[in-house]
């Protein structure tokens, strides 16, 4: 099973109690349980409840992120890699090396942004281009909507929890929101935050009325059988619909810019990065074995 972008089984273990595990859902995002499995609908973080007295055990994936990190940094879950990247990391560029307060915690393999992924047969045959501003998604949504060339125009991952968290997040961090007050306190209760939320649900009039269950997996699937038109989606997604196993648009799907929040603002995406953390909980011959496979 995958967690989030398709991380698998964890590595980093370690006891906390239900307080902190009420923390890392919080954190990373909706949990789902899954008896003697790990959680899924998290972004990085896989969440492994298991009955240990009053304990609970934290699994978190052989991929951190930057959604992940700091928590697993907080909980004191994660060791510094400064002596085995001195030891193994010779091939290792400087840009990979994840520092917490100066010290190594994580090798970054792979970055991770959203961007538009669309039918061009579909737009050409409509004159449509890809559009560039949330007020153009709309509109090409209507014209795609009238057209009927598939179930949905739209896709978009707002499931209820981290997925809906996000998407509001790159829509107010594009309209130029401000998350935090000069006090600490939250500041998105505002105008921005506001025009954020309505512009988001003004999208929903497009998609697949279960569109509280979309996460990326639902998108990817959505665009594969053909059911939307066009989505911004993850980068690490958008590729399966070239996927001749399991794709029937193979060809058909082409990428471009993510949209902007507003005209002359920032695009609706976030970027991140995928990498591996190592437990702090892991003897040398483990930490060991795992340096060498990270740095290769």
């Amino acid at each position: 099973d995958r967690c989030a972008e398709g991380h698998g089984q964890g590595v980093l273990t370690g006891f906390v109690d239900d307080e902190q595990v009420e923390l890392a859902a919080l954190n990373t995002g909706r949990v789902r349980e899954v008896p003697g499995g790990p959680a899924h609908n998290t972004p990085d973080v896989c969440v492994l409840r298991e009955e240990l007295g009053r304990l609970r055990r934290l699994h978190i994936g052989p991929c951190g992120a930057v959604g992940s990190i700091l928590l697993a940094h907080e909980l004191g879950r994660n060791a510094s890699l400064d002596d085995l990247v001195e030891q193994y990391g010779a091939n290792l560029a400087d840009n990979q090396l994840i520092r917490v307060n100066g010290e190594i915690m994580a090798i970054a393999m792979m970055v991770n942004t959203q961007h538009l992924a669309y039918r061009k047969d579909i737009f050409d045959e409509l004159g449509l281009e890809p559009p560039t501003t949330y007020d153009e998604v709309l509109e090409v949504s209507a014209k795609l909507k009238e057209a009927g060339k598939t179930d949905y125009p739209l896709g978009a991952m707002t499931m209820s929890g981290w997925n809906l968290a996000l998407e509001f997040i790159n829509m107010y961090a594009g309209l130029g929101g401000t998350f935090f007050n000069e006090d600490g306190s939250p500041a998105v209760d505002n105008e921005t935050g506001l025009k954020a939320l309505e512009t988001i649900k003004a999208a929903t009039a497009y998609m697949d009325p279960e569109f509280l269950v979309s996460d990326s997996t639902y998108v990817q699937q959505q665009m594969q059988q053909g059911k939307i038109a066009f989505a911004n989606l993850w980068a690490s997604r958008a590729g399966a619909a070239d996927n001749p196993d399991e794709s029937t648009v193979v060809g058909k799907v082409y990428a471009a810019a993510a949209p902007a929040a507003a005209p002359g603002s920032a695009p609706v995406a976030t970027l991140w990065w995928d990498g591996v953390v190592f437990a702090s909980n892991m003897t040398d011959e483990q930490a060991d074995a795992r340096a060498v496979m990270a740095s290769e």
